[in-house]
């Protein structure tokens, strides 16, 4: 199938759930209100440029925009000025108030003026304007939009409870985050307000003193937050102190608190699960986390690799992914993230070809998949050149091509299994990838020792005995003298060896999966 690569800012499409995300500065660790990702059944991205593209079917639909949201079957774009345009299935859902049932306009039409911020809820849609006044569109029967006026067949345009042009809810609202039954906004004063269904598996009160049939009133759940993100089943807040506090489902551990004990809406049920968050995304059944660092930790389920960790193991308190992540979203089983050098990995579920990328239909690692995003703050440019669509049939780099700032993603197999260097991941080096010694030594079942006066590690596993010395282009195996393209270096205090060097001397196939990033060892010991 052809696909296009694309440089972008991003909303990414999953299933039956809305993961609506800031894009965060790792340099000021700051919040904007540009949307990143709002899940269903397709991936949208933003170029650099302005212009507007699905990824699974590589075709440009929008020009002009600076945030988008939505997938299938409705996607809204936001104009520099003000302006939201929406396409898809002319349902009330798509909110130009003309519905004409099986049909779908292809054609951008304007929804809305002087707005701000927009939040997909597959449902419905909210709209923040310039003046704080918060509006929506769409299908209200579980109370989505906040009016207190929810009721009907959520499924079916109800005029008495559904609206298919904006309509105004409230006002003095600063961020709006709209989930498949759910939404939820943030006052101008930071007061997180909540309203509409609740989990899956119950719908105990969301405001205890009052219960409109199905559905709940807007209530508020705590102050001084400053963003929010709605999931399938819970919500994720980060204060401006940096905590993320989350509530809800928590059958898959997604709320990181270590348990699996549901946590319902309630201000006394949050539970605080990291500090120092400069933004959470909350998806499906996980939840990612961007520290003010830049590192990204996740936690929640993990059936489809959706967490990053390597593994499919369900995590019920953070484990860290990577570094150096400036923007993150969250779908229902696949997630995505934007690296400070405009790159955009993704990993999880690639059912529909969701990640961008042929890797098959899961990942449990991030996978690179295109650069030239648009970063935070940045306005719309003209692309670079190396920015200008890849075709999906292009070879990605190997080891040799790959640049050396590589190493975020790069990963390192051993028969099948994840290797975890601790206090120092692999590197790239002149196109080589090294990693610390003793790890893959011991990895690979050989005795080892280090001359620290020399600075030369001698390794041995039977009757191979192999040498290397810190900075020496020449390695010895069996006394055998070896050219090494990149030599053995310290780097954060450890030593790092050239990994296929060792492990082939070792009589291990070493073969290097250019798409992934990452280096497979298989040995018979």
């Amino acid at each position: 199938m052809k696909r296009c690569l694309f440089c972008l800012m991003l909303s990414c499409a999953l299933c039956f759930v809305v993961s609506s995300t800031y894009i965060v500065s790792a340099e000021q660790n700051m919040a904007t209100k540009t949307t990143v990702i709002n899940a269903n059944n397709d991936s949208i991205i933003l170029k650099a440029d302005g212009s507007v593209w699905h990824l699974s079917s590589g075709e440009m639909v929008f020009e002009g925009a600076i945030s988008i949201t939505g997938g299938y079957p409705h996607t809204f774009a936001l104009k520099e000025n003000g302006e939201v345009w929406g396409w898809g299935y002319m349902d009330h859902r798509l909110g130009t108030g003309e519905m004409i049932i099986g049909e779908f306009n292809q054609t951008p039409t304007k929804i809305l003026d002087d707005v701000e911020q927009i939040a997909y809820g597959i449902w419905h849609t909210m709209a923040v304007k310039t003046d704080g006044s918060l509006w929506a569109w769409g299908d209200n029967g579980t109370n989505r939009f906040g009016d207190g006026n929810g009721g009907g067949d959520w499924m079916v345009y109800d005029k008495e409870y559904d609206s298919p042009i904006p309509v105004l809810i409230m006002r003095n609202i600063d961020y709006v985050a709209a989930g498949y039954f759910k939404t939820s906004a943030i006052k101008k004063n930071g007061e997180l307000w909540t309203w509409g269904t609740l989990p899956r598996s119950g719908f105990g009160a969301l405001n205890p003193d009052t219960h409109r049939g199905y559905g709940q009133d807007p209530y508020k759940m705590m102050d001084d937050v400053k963003m929010v993100s709605v999931g399938d089943g819970h919500h994720a807040a980060v204060k401006n102190n940096g905590e993320l506090w989350l509530w809800g489902n928590n059958e898959a551990g997604q709320l990181g608190d270590g348990t699996t004990e549901n946590r319902y809406y309630r201000p006394s049920t949050a539970v605080k699960a990291m500090d120092d968050v400069a933004e959470a995304a909350a998806g499906g059944w996980h939840t990612l986390a961007l520290k003010t660092d830049g590192s990204l930790w996740a936690f929640g389920a993990n059936s489809y690799g959706q967490l990053g960790d390597g593994t499919f193991e369900y995590r019920y308190t953070p484990v860290k992914i990577m570094d150096n992540v400036v923007a993150i979203s969250a779908g229902f089983w696949h997630s995505l993230a934007v690296t400070g050098d405009g790159v955009l990995w993704a990993w999880g579920n690639n059912r529909g070809n969701k990640l961008g990328v042929d890797v098959g239909e899961t990942s449990n690692i991030p996978v690179r998949v295109m650069n030239g995003i648009m970063l935070p703050g940045e306005k719309i440019r003209p692309l670079t050149s190396e920015e200008i669509i890849i075709s999906k049939e292009a070879d990605p780099p190997d080891e040799k091509e790959t640049p050396e700032n590589g190493e975020r993603g790069l990963t390192v197999w051993l028969n099948r299994e994840l290797l975890i260097f601790e206090g120092q991941p692999p590197i790239l080096d002149n196109g080589r990838t090294l990693v610390p010694f003793r790890g893959i030594f011991e990895a690979l079942g050989t005795n080892i020792s280090w001359d620290s006066e020399s600075q030369t590690v001698t390794a041995q596993r039977g009757m191979i005995v192999i040498q290397l010395t810190i900075g020496e282009t020449t390695a010895y195996i069996n006394k055998d003298a070896v050219e090494l393209d990149v030599p053995a270096k310290i780097v954060n205090d450890r030593t790092l060896v050239p990994v296929r060097f060792v492990a082939e001397s070792m009589n291990c196939i070493v073969e290097w999966d250019r798409v992934n990033l990452r280096v497979n060892i298989t040995s018979d010991n």
